[in-house]
């Protein structure tokens, strides 16, 4: 019987010492960083103006007479003018409570308005004025309004459409 209980303790201690039935100590997982904002060019972008091009524009079928002025964009505020009614406004914001006060001060604008067109965003709104039909979009701290020359049947999915494409290409902008 000694001899049995020795050998058990023997087994015991060698399983102890090899670490079984115990979890090795690993490291925290790391989490991915975050995905770059990038433009219609697929590189990162260096001004808020750069998640549209003209040629997102055209290819929802709005004719986009210019390329933006970006002397005064930045990566958190820019106001790009594509041509007459064409446009794009983008904030980056400190917080989601300044973030709406902002859509909703874009929204306040507008004669005629429509909440929450888009899927998948914190807040959105739809709007249309005797020139414009415009949608501003808000995700997180990220705010953007597109602006296009009215149509008689109202520009929402060509607006929802060019939504899509900025937030696609915005990534963590606003996180």
């Amino acid at each position: 019987m000694r001899v049995r209980r020795s050998w058990g303790l023997a087994v015991i201690a060698v399983l102890l010492a090899g670490g079984c039935g115990s979890d090795p100590v690993r490291p925290a997982p790391v989490p991915p960083s975050p995905l770059p904002a990038i433009g219609a060019d697929g590189r990162p972008i260096t001004n808020l103006c750069q998640l549209l091009s003209s040629g997102d524009f055209t290819a929802v079928g709005v004719t986009a007479t210019s390329s933006p002025d970006t002397a005064a964009a930045s990566m958190t505020r820019a106001d790009c003018a594509y041509g007459d009614r064409i446009g794009l406004s983008a904030w980056v914001l400190p917080d989601p409570v300044a973030a709406s006060t902002v859509l909703r001060t874009q929204a306040g604008a507008w004669a005629s308005t429509q909440d929450s067109p888009v899927a998948g965003v914190d807040e959105s709104v739809y709007g249309v004025d005797a020139q414009s039909d415009a949608v501003v979009v808000r995700r997180r701290n990220l705010v953007v309004r597109i602006t296009v020359p009215a149509v008689p049947d109202g520009g929402k999915v060509t607006l929802i459409r060019l939504a899509a494409v900025v937030l696609s290409r915005a990534n963590a902008l606003g996180t």
